[in-house]
């Protein structure tokens, strides 16, 4: 597969063009793994190499290369390798290698079909700039939520009103049967999740998860290994820095000091896995994992990773006590129960660990859970489709 170049900075490809640079730069795509399951919703490829609307290592920006177009990491090495184009009259869909999998693993991008036009003209829509989607929660758009089972409250209470915006960042994934009974972003959440307090628009929860009230991630790191700690030094600009601090540095420095920004000062939100129950007004740092079958105590200041099945308490939190012996947590593990559905706790009995994982063993082979999600794009499709 081979692509035109409209720019001299681009080597033109050994072969006639599948279709121009024009394409790739004109076009919104979704990036998938072949199983269909989405890696980023609404992304675009822009003229300079980097990509707009996802954010990730591995893919950090874009180039064409020997006529094919790459992915490439924050390393500038490619990360996939596009090889092969299918084009169904406007559609364009280009499939290619993930060189970094120890097995071979394809990832796609399909060319949208939503314009800026459509998504414009519903009513609902507050604003979408390709990264996160608010819109107004009127009943056309939580009926379109619930059709796809994802649910706002407890028992037949509508909490929500038409004039709630509801905040869903582009790149967010939530499957059916995620449950949100306050507030009004929409985060990653697994199926049988549920959180009580609103989480930050871009954590990312498993299944089977329990979160009660008042959870807090940590915000931005202060640079404790300087001299001082005060972010006198960095938040001090004028467009958005505390008015004491540029009115300081006006008056003691005439304007001229030059913030420096400090290392890691917002880290990745902590990511929790499945089956996690995480009690009242506890608080995580960033960039921490909280493992599957973990249980957080009430008020506890988690700041380390938190292992599988391990109970933990305290400030700052520490491992009181494993749920389970290790043998058995390790056969939970390997069972990864969290994939079936809901008729799982069913079959198996899940009052007797044991007798659990071992109905779960059983069941071998029989097919995992792996529903569509809903998504933003998926949302806008339901709602235009409705308008038809």
């Amino acid at each position: 597969m081979t692509y035109a170049t409209a720019t001299a900075s681009v080597a033109p490809p050994p072969a006639a063009a599948d279709f121009s640079l024009d394409d790739l730069l004109a076009r919104r795509w979704r990036f998938l793994r072949a199983d269909g399951s989405v890696i980023a919703h609404s992304l675009r490829l822009l003229a300079d190499g980097r990509i707009e609307g996802h954010a990730h290592p591995n893919e950090s920006g874009w180039r064409i290369e020997q006529g094919l177009l790459m992915i490439v990491g924050r390393d500038g090495r490619p990360t996939t390798m596009f090889e092969r184009l299918e084009r169904e009259g406007e559609r364009l869909r280009i499939a290619g290698r993930f060189v970094l999998a120890p097995r071979p693993l394809e990832h796609v991008l399909e060319s949208t079909e939503l314009t800026l036009a459509q998504v414009q003209a519903l009513p609902e829509l507050d604003s979408f700039d390709g990264r996160v989607l608010r819109i107004r929660a009127s009943q056309r758009v939580q009926r379109a939520l619930e059709a796809q089972h994802i649910y706002f409250g407890r028992g037949d209470h509508e909490r929500l009103e038409h004039a709630d915006v509801l905040r869903l960042a582009a790149d967010a994934e939530l499957e059916p049967y995620a449950c949100f009974p306050v507030g009004t972003t929409l985060n990653s959440m697994g199926a049988f999740s549920y959180a009580e307090c609103e989480l930050p628009l871009e954590m990312k929860v498993g299944r089977y998860c329990s979160i009660a009230l008042g959870l807090q991630v940590f915000l931005d790191r202060h640079p404790l290994e300087w001299a001082t700690s005060s972010s006198l030094t960095y938040d001090c600009l004028p467009r958005d820095g505390y008015r004491s601090f540029v009115a300081a540095h006006r008056d003691f420095n005439g304007g001229a000091f030059e913030p420096t920004p400090p290392p890691r000062r917002l880290e990745p939100l902590p990511t929790i896995g499945h089956d996690v129950w995480i009690g009242q007004n506890v608080q995580l740092a960033r960039n921490i994992h909280i493992g599957t079958g973990a249980v957080i105590a009430a008020g506890s200041v988690v700041t380390r990773d938190v292992p599988p099945y391990a109970v933990v308490a305290g400030v700052p939190g520490r491992v009181i006590r494993m749920r389970f012996a290790q043998p058995l947590v390790d056969r939970l593990l390997a069972s990864r129960w969290w994939e079936f559905d809901a008729s799982v706790l069913r079959r198996c009995d899940y009052r007797d660990p044991e007798g659990f994982v071992a109905g779960v063993e059983a069941l071998g082979d029989a097919p995992r859970y792996r529903p569509s999600m809903v998504n933003a794009r998926t949302l806008l499709d339901l709602l235009l489709r409705g308008q038809r």
